[in-house]
């Protein structure tokens, strides 16, 4: 997959291939992570759209049937909210809405056909039938409300809307409403995915929102996974009680309080506190069958557990992960605070793997790993991610290392996946704040030029 980008942040142009690993290396400030939170943003909303909307919807819905009963119960005498009851109890309203709230999980359109709205219709127009055979002083406002309810049902959205409001949000909460460029506010931001020649989707944002969406066709990945900093997995209890805009109504109130308190954490960080979590449902300790003994990623947790002699686990009772050091004589527990940043490093892979986050078609996105990790680990975490590549998983790394790209160039050639590497050199331009990224596979020593020459600068 191709993706095209213009006046995204810093960024000016880059136009990036997504084909199995993408090497982004450059100086700091020059777009680098900006790509990694944009590929993010854009899959995450392709594949959580529809889960979104019906969330939204559920709990809109919720608000309103519980604003009747509790209204109703009020201004209600004893007798007739018994009967009331009846029709208005929300565990039994909701029940009877639940087949119209979630979405048809057999169509890429999530609205209601003809039957389901003239069901709608006969639900809402028998209840508001039925309050009116009694006295009571809201009659009024409880019928306004029903009729709330069948609009917010029986609203028809399309794919491309959903995605939009999916998008919108995955963006603000990746870049604060920020991702039009600061010293060009005005200027139209572009966002272009393609196959080869087959286009999958385009859209433009002004002043920091889309006002252009257009899909052509689904996106390659099942799923995206962030790492930003290995640090995450000492923060799990933190985190995982922080919000994000994804966990917010994205109705024009909420948007608004939004803006003003901010999220507490960006949508990537508490997506991948979350898949963590999931690893501690793998047993430890247990004996691999033959059959798991071949399996790629299965051999992959057992190299990487050689590397850091132990394995990181979930520690229910205290809500944390715990390295679990493997001594020659016995299991040594060490807290992940305590634990070397190298360590925690290859243990995020250890524990997306475990947990089945890695997998086929699965796209992981990494930034600056070797920040916590000495030459050699350098070296043995860019063979682990080429072959992981190898394996049908897609990889995006930014980098400053020459250690780590030069490792990456030597195992994709090794391992026969040069044709689905590539590398891109992110440049300041020399006139104004923004960047340039261009594909340098064929002229690595662009790169290593730029990232070597204050060391070549030392010794001269």
């Amino acid at each position: 997959m191709d993706i095209e980008i213009k006046n995204i942040c810093s960024i000016r142009d880059a136009n990036i291939k997504f084909d199995g690993l993408t090497v982004i290396a450059g100086e700091n400030d020059t777009g680098k992570s900006t790509v990694g939170k944009l590929i993010f943003a854009i899959v995450k909303a392709m594949n959580r759209y529809e889960e979104d909307f019906s969330e939204n919807k559920e709990i809109t819905i919720k608000n309103l049937v519980d604003s009747i009963y509790f209204d109703l119960r009020k201004t209600s005498k004893a007798n007739e909210l018994e009967v009331l009851k009846e029709e208005f109890f929300p565990n039994f309203f909701i029940r009877q809405l639940r087949s119209f709230i979630e979405p048809d999980t057999y169509t890429q359109l999530t609205f209601l056909d003809t039957n389901k709205e003239e069901e709608v219709n006969n639900i809402i127009n028998k209840k508001i039938e039925f309050i009116n055979k009694f006295n009571v002083s809201n009659k009024v406002k409880v019928i306004e409300i029903l009729n709330k309810i069948k609009n917010e049902l029986i609203q028809k959205k399309g794919q491309e809307e959903l995605i939009t409001n999916a998008l919108t949000k995955a963006f603000n909460s990746e870049f604060y409403f920020e991702i039009t460029p600061k010293n060009k506010p005005d200027a139209i931001s572009s966002i272009k995915c393609k196959e080869g020649e087959n286009k999958i989707l385009s859209l433009e944002i002004k002043k920091d929102s889309i006002f252009k969406f257009k899909l052509f066709d689904q996106i390659l990945f099942n799923d995206v996974t962030f790492i930003e900093t290995p640090v995450v997995i000492q923060m799990y209890d933190l985190i995982s009680q922080a919000r994000t805009l994804f966990d917010i109504d994205s109705n024009e109130e909420s948007f608004s309080s939004f803006r003003q308190s901010r999220a507490k954490i960006a949508l990537h960080t508490k997506d991948l506190i979350s898949k963590l979590e999931n690893a501690q449902y793998l047993s430890n300790g247990v004996k691999l069958s033959r059959f798991e003994k071949d399996n790629f990623f299965i051999k992959k947790l057992v190299d990487i557990e050689n590397i850091m002699k132990g394995e990181f686990i979930f520690q229910k009772k205290d809500r944390e992960f715990i390295f679990q050091k493997k001594d020659a004589k016995e299991n040594i527990k060490i807290k992940s605070s305590n634990t070397a940043s190298g360590i925690k490093t290859f243990g995020l892979i250890q524990l997306l793997i475990q947990a089945g986050i890695i997998k086929e078609r699965s796209l992981l996105v990494i930034d600056e790993p070797e920040n916590h990790l000495q030459p050699e680990w350098q070296v043995k975490y860019a063979q682990l991610l080429v072959e992981l590549v190898k394996n049908n998983v897609y990889v995006v790394l930014s980098s400053h290392s020459p250690y780590m790209i030069q490792a990456l160039k030597v195992f994709s050639e090794r391992v026969g996946i040069k044709d689905k590497t590539n590398f891109y050199l992110a440049e300041k331009q020399s006139k104004g704040d923004f960047s340039k990224i261009q594909n340098v596979s064929d002229d690595l020593n662009r790169l290593f030029i730029k990232l070597s020459q204050p060391f070549q600068d030392l010794v001269w």
